[in-house]
């Protein structure tokens, strides 16, 4: 976490991890009203994603923006409310200090403006008070996206007929005569067979083993 601390006694040791320090306020020895951050991200595939996820912790509120735009405020005046450098947070977390994780997702509009390519996260955290001697911030960010389990693959022996058959699309038949350690051998069942169910009529030629390729 990024942090600023100028109590006499030291920062609180529950605010934990504290990572890069900040400098204070020269002239006054105390940290400034306001902190600006920003990092870079590179999207993965935003058109597959549900959801973006961000785990935080805040001394004392933050404005959080996606490529310029506005997607979350803490202890802040609502938008449309403009926000400066010497507004003050209209509170405080966990009791003054970061020590306990704030939790927010955007999804839907808000991630439109998400690219493949690169993203710029910024972040702007105010203090409660102008007197407040800490600063602290520090942000994770996930994604989610839909998970689609794997087909099981299922046999079914109504003689003389081996029917083979799964859930799902997207999925192809594959045979093999063999296995071994590297997976040679494997070739697409003619067709190629995309969907279920498939029958065969078995060989006494020997074993043929089945799979399906996504």
């Amino acid at each position: 976490m990024l942090w600023v601390d100028t109590r006499p006694g030291g920062p609180n040791p529950a605010v934990q991890f504290r990572g890069t320090p900040m400098p204070p306020n020269p002239a006054t020895h105390m940290p400034f009203t306001t902190y600006y951050f920003r990092t870079h991200f590179t999207g993965a595939n935003p058109a597959a994603l549900t959801a973006l996820t961000f785990s935080n912790y805040i001394d004392d509120g933050a404005i959080f923006y996606l490529n310029g735009t506005e997607i979350q405020r803490n202890n802040l005046r609502a938008a449309p409310a403009v926000i400066t450098n010497a507004t003050l947070a209209s509170a405080y977390n966990c009791a003054g200090d970061a020590t306990c994780p704030l939790v927010f997702s955007v999804s839907g509009n808000l991630l439109t403006n998400l690219s493949e390519a690169d993203n710029v996260l910024a972040v702007e955290v105010p203090n409660y008070a102008a007197d407040s001697p800490d600063i602290t911030f520090g942000s994770a960010l996930f994604f989610e996206q839909p998970f689609f389990p794997p087909p099981q693959l299922h046999v079914l022996w109504t003689a003389p007929v081996l029917t083979l058959y799964w859930n799902g699309t997207g999925w192809t038949l594959q045979q093999a005569v063999a296995l071994d350690s590297n997976g040679a051998g494997w070739a697409d069942v003619p067709g190629p067979v995309t969907r279920s169910p498939y029958g065969v009529t078995p060989s006494n030629e020997g074993t043929m083993f089945y799979r399906l390729r996504h």
